[in-house]
């Protein structure tokens, strides 16, 4: 069972971080507060100290970022209060509250359509770029990441924002299991934070690069570590102190250095109890049992994998829960009779408890649906079926094992491939750099050509290499051109295919040669038009016109896009999108609100800009059932049907301009949540009376 590595908080470091860093800044700026003559001078600095504590404590951060949040709204400052948003939204990612954070930075980039801030422009999609990762959501988060390096090359230069993108993006290939590329992008990171000599972002370099090194190179994973950790504690960044003395103590238990891993382990425990933090303080008690099961200390191992499971069944961690539960199930079924006896256990409940956690473990790998979980738990109940002498259930045990192990071969393989040919990299850097004269680059390209001998010989046999390395060489170089061209165009195809499907779709189709309709129940339909269009147009050139509506339409994708919205279709001047399909979101009727009130702002705002031709829009929304499917086989597109796409588009019918009109059955999904006017019983076409309500905003929620 593989003990899961901690990724560091990446977070944009304060402007001023360069003079004072961490607890020191902080009290700095507390001193500073008092003297503070304006307003907006107070909000600078409450910004300032909820930037800077997220560093060492969110929870005060956040504080900080409602105080000055509230003086901005009383000031009517909108630049303050643009950045108090951002800096809420960016404490609740510290976190881990990626809902609450996504509330606020929609806030902040709302604000932003009137400011025009650059600065808080990139913030913003760093910010976005963290939710994403935070969501295991890494296309996107890569996209958003590139994003916010292509503003800051355009418009903003700011090395400490581009270093935190470099290492971002090198952070999420390296999830991605593409360490070359994470390498390239961290290596960049560093030299950008050591030009800046921002500690917090060479320290979180340091680690994301020993993060990479973690699965090919313990040595260099545990020097990256420490000197991470040197300027973690420069700036006392407990978090990130403990997560460093976690894997830390991965690696030395990787290495069966147990005592070193557990004096690891036990600091960063204590630090996460320090600053309360209940998530990652389940993860350091699992692997202080892991250490103590492999020590062969079961009692105290129990002791820890039940501990962490209390936290685990509460915080709803479930790769956190079934690494536990596999943890558990796995040292009952170890324990001998007298083991069991000397802890107050019954011999006979052994059985009993370690299936009672296999299976528990099992379902929970189900519902996550990691192959790489479920091998774990499928072995698990083969050894305790095995050891009861139940051949029947060790049997179907091991053959789901097998299946499910096999399933992670190829990608164990390619992480050999990638390690092997990483090592080759490396050695052939430090040859290159000791050649000085002709007899040591003899000797060099001996070691060299021996050392490609041994990489290749893992895979097709030392002798037979020996005599064909060069034709196989050759042969590679060519396949691997091969390879790269064909990767890009079916790159290219992906794309183009993404543009007009859903991903899943696009996925059902390419393996299946076709793409069944579905029926879903919950969903939410968004119908847009533009007011009195036909009028509109009439004023416009047609270049002018076309180029509009590609405005208007570009920024709805971008927006719906933020809230895992699928865009069905534009049909001249209206624009159709729902929420709940081709995957099941809980949440589908309030990001069609959200987005929703995103667009009708964008416009408001489009139509106040000095010399702008635009139009006036409206919305209609309803949630329902609806069937999804392909239409054609030729210039095939995505689509849907059933009453609830019919009704809202009647809902959109019977909207007025600038408004959004809902159906009752949004309405009871949304109340609690938004702000809505009735607007009483008004007829629908085919549909008779319908109530229906204006949605005007989101309720107040940050001032509750």
């Amino acid at each position: 069972m593989k003990k899961l590595l901690l990724l560091l908080l990446l977070f944009p470091a304060t402007l001023l971080a360069q003079r004072k860093q961490g607890k020191l800044f902080i009290d700095s700026l507390f001193q500073e507060l008092p003297k503070q003559r304006t307003d907006t001078d107070k909000i600078n600095l409450l910004n300032e100290l909820s930037f800077a504590y997220g560093f060492i404590n969110p929870k005060e951060g956040i504080h900080q970022g409602h105080l000055a949040q509230h003086l901005a709204e009383k000031i009517k400052w909108n630049k303050g209060l643009g950045f108090a948003f951002f800096n809420l939204g960016y404490n609740y990612v510290i976190s881990s509250n990626g809902d609450s954070a996504s509330v606020y930075f929609n806030l902040a980039s709302e604000i932003n359509k009137i400011l025009f801030n650059n600065s808080l422009k990139a913030r913003l999609y760093y910010g976005y770029g963290q939710i994403y990762q935070l969501n295991s959501q890494n296309t996107q988060a890569l996209d958003f990441y590139q994003k916010g390096l292509n503003q800051l090359s355009n418009q903003l230069p700011d090395k400490t924002m581009e270093g935190l993108f470099l290492l971002g993006t090198g952070t999420v290939w390296n999830v991605l299991s593409n360490p070359l590329k994470a390498l390239e992008f961290l290596h960049k990171g560093v030299k950008l934070a050591e030009e800046v000599k921002d500690y917090y972002l060479i320290a979180t370099a340091y680690g994301a690069i020993g993060n990479v090194y973690f699965y090919f190179d313990s040595k260099q994973a545990i020097e990256n570590y420490q000197r991470a950790l040197e300027y973690y504690k420069l700036i006392d960044s407990k978090q990130n102190i403990a997560i460093i003395l976690c894997n830390i103590g991965l690696v030395e238990a990787n290495l069966s250095e147990y005592d070193k891993a557990l004096v690891h382990d036990l600091e960063a425990l204590k630090l996460y109890r320090e600053i309360g933090d209940p998530a990652l303080e389940a993860q350091s008690l699992g692997n202080i049992g892991y250490v103590y099961d492999n020590m062969g200390n079961y009692p105290k191992a129990l002791k820890y994998y039940k501990e962490a499971l209390v936290i685990d069944r509460r915080k709803g961690v479930k790769i956190l829960l079934m690494d536990d539960l596999n943890g558990l199930g796995n040292i009952y079924n170890k324990m001998q009779d007298s083991d069991l006896v000397k802890i107050g256990e019954a011999p006979s409940n052994r059985h009993k408890m370690a299936l009672s956690y296999a299976l528990e473990d099992l379902e929970v790998a189900r519902e996550a649906g990691m192959a790489e979980k479920l091998s774990d738990a499928w072995k698990l109940l083969y050894e305790i079926y095995e050891r009861e002498q139940n051949v029947p259930k060790a049997y179907d045990a091991y053959k789901n094992y097998i299946v499910f192990r096999d399933s992670n071969v190829n990608k164990a393989n390619n992480q050999e491939l990638t390690r092997r040919d990483m090592q080759f990299g490396f050695d052939k850097q430090q040859l290159s750099d000791s050649l000085k004269n002709e007899e040591t680059k003899r000797i060099a390209r001996f070691k060299l050509q021996k050392q490609r001998t041994y990489t290749y010989g893992a895979f097709a046999g030392v002798g037979m290499l020996v005599l064909l390395s060069f034709f196989i060489f050759k042969n590679y170089n060519t396949q691997k051109k091969s390879n790269k061209m064909l990767a890009i165009e079916k790159n290219k195809s992906d794309n183009l295919l993404l543009n007009i499907l859903p991903a899943e779709v696009a996925e059902e189709l390419k393996h299946k040669g076709y793409a069944e309709a579905k029926h879903f129940d919950d969903v939410t339909v968004l119908f847009s038009d533009f007011v009195n269009f036909t009028g509109a147009a009439e004023r416009m050139s047609p270049q002018e016109l076309v180029t509009e509506l590609d405005n208007c339409f570009t920024a709805f994708d971008e927006i719906v896009g933020k809230y895992n919205i699928e865009k069905i279709k534009t049909i001249g001047d209206a624009y159709m999108a729902v929420c709940g399909l081709p995957a099941g979101n809980t949440m589908h009727a309030q990001n069609i609100m959200m987005a929703a009130l995103e667009i009708r702002d964008f416009m408001r705002l489009r139509n106040n800009e000095p010399g702008t031709k635009s139009f006036n829009i409206r919305i209609g929304i309803h949630s329902g059932s609806v069937v999804a499917g392909i239409v054609g086989t030729k210039k095939f597109a995505y689509d849907i049907w059933g009453d609830a796409v019919n009704t809202a588009a009647r809902m959109e019918q019977n909207s007025e301009k600038g408004m959004i009109n809902i159906s009752e059955k949004s309405y009871d999904l949304v109340k609690d949540e938004f702000n809505c006017t009735y607007r009483g019983e008004l007829e629908a076409k085919n549909k008779g009376k319908m109530k229906m309500y204006f949605m005007e905003s989101k309720k107040d929620i940050w001032s509750a």
